[in-house]
């Protein structure tokens, strides 16, 4: 069982999530597998840092920014996420990065228009929300 991961997928955990694992250990929340894509939950505060390593650690490279939206779920303890799904187009890979928000702190994430120009538009649509 690695620790910082609360549900282990059978098999080995792919290589983006293990990597993220093992450099930023305390901001990963979870790790979990959905119709064969990873998703990792990380915390509020270190999303910036961790989705800029994602697009430009050279064994990551996720250069493309498929989406991002908010999603609000019925679950008073944690109401919110705000959900990026990134491509390597390189790799031919997927991942989906979650960060809950808490219902008690500020609804807030830093931008991410500095890692990815396109974010513009889809921020202020999840803003909107």
């Amino acid at each position: 069982m690695i620790e910082g991961v609360d549900r282990v997928v059978p098999g080995e955990l792919e290589a983006t999530p293990a990597q993220l694992l093992t450099t930023f250990p305390a901001a990963v929340l979870r790790h979990q597998v959905s119709c064969g894509q990873d998703i990792v939950h990380v915390t509020p505060a270190d999303a910036h840092r961790i989705l800029e390593w994602l697009r430009d650690d050279p064994s990551q490279r996720f250069d493309y920014l498929t989406d991002l939206t908010c999603v609000e779920y019925r679950d008073p303890e944690l109401p919110l996420e705000v959900v990026y799904q990134l491509r390597s187009l390189e790799r031919r890979v997927d991942l989906r990065v979650k960060i809950p928000l808490n219902p008690d702190g500020p609804l807030v994430v830093a931008t991410v228009t500095d890692l990815w120009a396109g974010a513009d538009w889809l921020e202020r649509e999840a803003y909107d929300m």
